[in-house]
């Protein structure tokens, strides 16, 4: 559980679970602003009530993660690391972002979220 954000409950809920955390914390985050605001109350109740995981030990993966990629960036290498997530083209990632911003902006903002939400490919890891 070293990529918690805040408290490091959707990192704890993914990693029980043994999905990707970006995933949970996407659903959080869509699901407190769309449907239901108190979302955010129950995840700041599960912050106090889940035990913190104090182990420096590393985490082994045995899942596919999504990191923001330096290589190659324009911005924040939020497009590269999708790319290379989802085996496409970088270009192909871009012109999709680029095309969801003209469509009514939406492309800006998830573009933030993801920026904000997913961790930077730590160098020691591989891909």
């Amino acid at each position: 559980m070293r990529d918690r954000k805040i408290a490091g409950v959707c990192s704890a809920l993914a990693d029980h679970i043994g999905i990707d955390p970006i995933w949970v914390r996407l659903t959080t985050l869509l699901a407190g602003i769309l449907l239901f605001p108190w979302v955010f109350v129950a995840y700041f109740i599960a912050a106090l009530i889940i035990p913190k995981d104090e182990s420096e030990e590393p985490d082994v993966l045995d899942y596919k993660r999504l990191y923001r990629v330096k290589k190659n960036r324009i911005l924040g290498g939020v497009c590269t690391g999708m790319a290379q997530y989802f085996k496409i083209d970088v270009v192909a990632m871009r012109l999709i972002f680029l095309g969801l911003t003209l469509l009514g902006g939406f492309g800006i903002l998830a573009y933030i979220i993801l920026w904000m939400i997913t961790p930077k490919l730590d160098p020691m890891i591989a891909v």
